[in-house]
């Protein structure tokens, strides 16, 4: 029994030896998977850390974009608000164009109009031209004629005038003759 009981106790010994081992074997496992997991938590926490940053980055970049975008949008509003003004000055532009090439059109056709009348009057001019010269050259004559009989009437009314002086001349000293006679015939008789 002893012998039975240093059997079993050697039994018992060599199980627990083998527990031991068999605990010894899981806590070394236990240990590098504990540490396995330590270095994945350090690993995970630095890459949370830098996601954080990232993400911490990434919202102010998304912060400066919206600003971006905002200011953006605001531009884009004040470029619709122009080029919407601009087409309503171009809109008006066309418009008096349009007036404008009309008026032009008027007056081209006025212009012409113009033309025509001032090529007719100059051929009106010219034909007056002519006939005022054929009118001269007919008329020439005419004033040369005209020119003699003047020329004879003055050469005729000097001959008068002095024929007129003459006469007066002689009315005077008839005048003067006759009351000379008619005192000399009222004084004999005195």
């Amino acid at each position: 029994m002893i012998r039975h009981l240093s059997l079993i106790n050697l039994i018992f010994l060599l199980l627990i030896g083998g527990l031991c081992i068999f605990q010894w074997h899981v806590e070394k496992e236990a240990r590098q998977r504990i540490n396995s997991l330590q270095r994945t938590l350090a690993g995970q926490e630095q890459k949370i850390a830098e996601q954080d940053e990232s993400i911490t980055g990434a919202n102010e970049d998304l912060d400066r974009f919206r600003v971006q975008v905002t200011e953006l949008k605001t531009q884009n509003d004040s470029q619709i608000v122009q080029i919407r003004e601009e087409k309503a000055q171009v809109f008006k532009l066309e418009e008096t164009k349009a007036q404008l090439t009309k008026q032009v059109e008027g007056l081209h056709q006025a212009l012409e109009t113009y033309k025509a009348a001032v090529a007719s009057r100059d051929d009106n001019i010219k034909t007056l031209l002519e006939q005022r010269e054929q009118l001269i050259g007919a008329n020439r004559g005419a004033v040369e004629k005209a020119n003699l009989a003047v020329t004879t009437y003055n050469e005729l009314n000097t001959r008068y005038s002095d024929l007129v002086a003459r006469y007066n001349e002689l009315a005077v000293r008839a005048q003067a003759a006759a009351a000379s006679q008619k005192e000399a015939a009222t004084k004999p008789a005195q």
